[in-house]
């Protein structure tokens, strides 16, 4: 990316001859706001979006043409005009010019020289912004006869009603993180404030995209685990399942894990995002391989439609850590029992192997409450039992900078495609065989209940289902009235376990060859990480599917057990166990 210097003013003219050009007279505003502002970037790039040009803009792109950093998108249906050589790209479609600014940017200035209606540019200026550095310039040319005072459109102020969401969320976001709108006399010049951010996913990491991408940091691979096919042996039932099963295989593909080292100034931006340069690396995300990913990121004023163009909260003023290596166990809604291990324990496998090169290394994490009130419902406790003390973490509570980032790749992705690592699996049982004790009093069925929330996918019917159980000898059990060892050695020596789906059965990472794996849950709720643990640890697993109380169900739903359809069937499996 070019830094800003205001001792050299660059050429903007193809030739210098072009300086006392007649045409200097043609959109001179325009002309002067864009070499003004080009004149302090060392290697300035920028671009002009046209359709066939007037007599105007052809001759302001006629000034800038072979120019350093210049280039020239037009759009055109007649194939025979594309045989002009000044012409970098052509397009006919916004798709299609999206996919040249995302190509050859980002831009520290974008000229929308198109003659179209104010809707269309509206539009473009939107997700243009993701195209322009920080401090860019965005200039539209207009052409239309009013004076300057009145040269600034409405959609500056308000937005035209005929926008799709997508379009106005894209506006929204180019309103917030503008800093300075001017008005020429022959068009206006908007500022660009933030900086918005590029994924580059792991697929495309894999490649070598990073690497390619990167101006001024550096990428190294510091080891790597092979893709694995796995196969369960598990014996998988559903029961009153009205729709087909969504992400419940029993055969995957685990992708390669990376190991990544990142040198150079990287911003930790909170939750488990982070970015250098214009891009937000591929881990910042819940489920980084999924086509259909969880983008958690901080926040975030606009999710563009294609989910790879972010705006974060601002941390290129954060304050630097301390000069050390960092190794990411950072996770979405930190703290959170369930993401601790779905993102954070899924990530451990690479702490030994950091640390193996880089002794120093700390583990960074975020943490956002007061967990002394109750030292049980730490979830963070977890990694002690991992292996990692606290005096091996660096704890943050906001946006902080580090010149060393070391990155695990997340070895479970409960979103489409479904897998887990067996690297993970082996952290699971080095776990297990830390902590868990054989205890012949430890009961040998439990039923992991959950305390009620409503709005927050509370089972309605609760104590029915545990009456159910309750009488076929199963132990009632609230994992969050008990501590992390407590919790190991609970599921680590029980035979059956049955519970409502969700991250109450999580603690599964301590069983070992169970009889069986029941599960109640809603048909609305979508977490897999539970079956992912029972596929290498349980012999038969067993679903029971209830209806959600809304028809507009998400996952977090309420719902109830359908005593109609589901009761009968699940007394006659409770009898047989």
């Amino acid at each position: 990316m070019g830094s800003r210097s205001d001792a050299r003013r660059p050429n903007v003219a193809a030739e210098p001859e072009c300086e006392s050009s007649p045409e200097r007279s043609v959109l001179p505003a325009i002309d002067d706001a864009v070499r003004d502002h080009l004149a302090t970037i060392d290697s300035p790039r920028f671009v002009v979006v046209t359709d066939e040009p007037d007599h105007g803009v052809e001759a302001l792109a006629e000034r800038w043409r072979g120019a350093r950093g210049y280039m020239e998108f037009r759009r055109s249906g007649l194939p025979l005009l594309k045989s002009d050589k000044r012409v970098h790209g052509w397009f006919t479609t916004s798709a299609e010019l999206r996919s040249l600014l995302a190509e050859h940017g980002p831009f520290d200035a974008i000229i929308d020289a198109r003659r179209t209606t104010e809707r269309s540019t509206a539009r473009f200026w939107g997700w243009a912004q993701a195209y322009l550095r920080k401090g860019g310039l965005h200039v539209v040319v207009d052409g239309a006869e009013h004076s300057v005072e009145s040269r600034m459109p409405g959609w500056v102020a308000g937005t035209p009603s005929t926008l799709t969401i997508g379009d106005w969320r894209a506006i929204a976001a180019a309103k917030s993180t503008a800093s300075e709108y001017t008005a020429l006399e022959d068009g206006f010049a908007i500022t660009q404030g933030s900086r918005y951010l590029h994924v580059v996913n792991e697929a495309a990491a894999a490649r070598g995209v990073l690497q390619e991408t990167l101006q001024k940091t550096s990428v190294e691979t510091i080891d790597t685990l092979p893709s694995v096919d796995f196969r369960s042996d598990a014996v998988v039932t559903h029961h009153n399942l009205t729709r087909p099963p969504k992400n419940l295989e029993t055969e995957f593909l685990a992708p390669a894990m990376t190991l990544r080292h990142y040198s150079g100034e990287i911003r930790f931006h909170g939750q488990m995002a982070a970015s250098v340069e214009d891009t937000l690396l591929p881990h910042s995300f819940r489920c980084p391989w999924s086509t259909w990913r969880h983008h958690t990121v901080p926040a975030s004023v606009a999710t563009f439609t294609d989910n790879s163009i972010f705006l974060l909260n601002d941390a290129d003023e954060a304050p630097f850590l301390p000069d050390r290596p960092y190794i990411d166990l950072t996770h979405p809604y930190s703290g959170h029992f369930g993401h601790v291990i779905a993102q954070g324990l899924a990530r451990t496998w690479g702490v030994s192997r950091a640390l193996e090169r880089y002794p120093e290394a700390k583990v960074l994490l975020q943490r956002r409450w007061n967990y002394a009130k109750n030292p049980n419902a730490n979830a963070f406790g977890i990694l002690e039992l991992a292996g990692i003390s606290d005096e091996r973490i660096e704890w943050v509570t906001g946006p902080v900078r580090m010149r060393s980032f070391i990155v695990p790749s997340l070895g479970l992705q409960y979103a489409s495609p479904i897998f887990m690592h067996p690297v993970v699996d082996e952290t699971f049982r080095r776990m297990r065989d830390r902590v868990v004790h054989g205890d012949a009093k430890s009961p040998k069925k439990i039923f992991i209940s959950r305390l009620p929330q409503p709005g927050n996918r509370t089972c309605l019917n609760t104590d029915e289902v545990e009456t159910i159980f309750e009488e076929h000898g199963f132990s009632i059990v609230f994992p969050e009235r008990l501590s992390m060892r407590e919790q190991a050695n609970l599921f680590g020596n029980a035979e059956v376990v049955a519970g409502f789906g969700g991250s109450g059965l999580y603690s599964l990472l301590y069983a070992d060859s169970l009889e069986r794996l029941i599960v109640i849950q809603s048909e609305s709720y979508t977490g897999r990480t539970e079956h992912l643990m029972a596929l290498t640890r349980a012999k038969n697993i067993d679903y029971f599917w209830n209806p959600p109380v809304s028809a507009k169900a998400d996952h977090k739903t309420d719902w109830r057990f359908d005593t109609t359809h589901n009761g009968p069937a699940l007394r006659r499996l409770l009898s047989e166990v």
